[in-house]
């Protein structure tokens, strides 16, 4: 290829990148917390090969910017929901079983724990250390659901202000 033809294709794939991010955004703008994005992304995850896949957007990008951009994205919305304190992990634990229409909450939980279905959530090449932390969460903000679904900070709105993902976390006051 000569470089006057590379340079042709510059602009295009500057474009479609953009179209790219534009179609990422825009999927993410509709998505309403950050746990759904996380189960957003794993759901665009293939189970067999672990390959990102959107149909719609490879007509602007190529499989492999469609699953490098994706699994990029969905490590970000992992690390964000990791960094989430306990009690806001239940929330949004809450939010999704009620968002997916089962038919009690009870059942629901239940069958979390026994079939553990949130580590289909964790996005391939995640350290150890954090997999094992995440399924620990996930596991603990079950039974917090399943002994307490009542409790008095499950209630409340979290306190605790969640930062955009590729931010740092807001520092917490310990008194």
């Amino acid at each position: 290829m000569h470089s006057s033809e590379k340079l042709r294709r510059i602009p295009a794939l500057m474009r479609a990148e953009d179209q790219l991010v534009s179609y990422l955004s825009h999927a993410l703008a509709a998505v309403p917390n950050p746990f759904e994005r996380l189960v957003y992304f794993s759901a665009l995850r293939d189970s067999q090969t672990g390959r990102y896949l959107h149909e719609g957007w490879q007509t602007c990008s190529s499989p492999e910017e469609v699953h490098v951009t994706l699994h990029e994205a969905h490590r970000n919305a992992f690390e964000w929901v990791l960094s989430f304190p306990l009690v806001a992990i239940s929330q949004e634990l809450r939010r999704h079983l009620e968002s997916i229409g089962w038919s009690g909450e009870r059942h629901a939980v239940q069958y979390w724990l026994e079939n553990e279905p949130f580590r289909e959530l964790i996005p391939d090449g995640c350290s150890a250390i954090a997999r094992k932390f995440f399924i620990s969460q996930l596991r603990f903000a079950l039974e917090i659901l399943a002994r307490a679904p009542h409790w008095r900070p499950l209630q409340e709105q979290a306190s605790w202000p969640h930062s955009r993902p590729g931010q740092p976390p807001q520092p917490r006051s310990v008194n």
